[in-house]
């Protein structure tokens, strides 16, 4: 029989990416099939155990529900719905917060930037586009609610009983990993 010492890893370096988004990790050497639940178990604390915060429900001024058009918006509710979804955000100091958001501005696309500027909120792609406007002075009015929380929650799990009429729960994908 022989008796073979256990493998422990003797190098851990961290490689940034030049951009700041990324990050490569590297541990070696491991014992035969430990490379991978290693990174399986690292992989899932970084999605799931992780805190961040994400828009949890929308409500639009004058639309009832998800299958509207908005005035003045290229996109309909479920597109702006889906667009929020990709908005990389961090809230600031409470669990959730609730805001008000108005746009009677130019044409064009309206970001990210756009609608968390004057929040308590960072905004890691500032240049996602939420939704295009399509006439000049048109208005759009929402409230959004932004938690947060860690891992993956179903829109059921916001539901609340007293909410105003057309609220939109949304699913919520809360890790700061993508």
């Amino acid at each position: 029989m022989i008796n073979k010492e256990f493998t422990i890893p003797k190098s851990f370096k961290i490689e940034g990416a030049p951009d700041g988004k990324s990050a490569r990790v590297v541990v070696e050497p491991f014992e035969r099939g430990y490379g991978t639940t290693v990174g399986n178990s690292l992989r899932r604390v970084l999605l799931a155990s992780l805190e961040g915060s994400a828009v949890t429900a929308i409500r639009f001024e004058d639309i009832h529900h998800e299958f509207s058009a908005v005035p003045g918006v290229l996109e309909d509710v479920t597109d702006v719905v889906l667009n929020l979804k990709n908005c990389h955000i961090r809230l600031n100091g409470k669990e959730s917060h609730i805001f008000t958001f108005t746009w009677s501005g130019e044409e064009g696309p309206v970001t990210a930037a756009d609608l968390f500027a004057g929040q308590d909120i960072d905004v890691f792609n500032p240049e996602h586009v939420v939704f295009n406007c399509t006439k000049k002075g048109s208005r759009v009015q929402m409230e959004i609610k932004v938690a947060k929380g860690r891992g993956y929650a179903t829109a059921d799990q916001f539901e609340l009983e007293h909410a105003p009429l057309g609220t939109i729960y949304m699913d919520a994908g809360f890790s700061p990993v993508v």
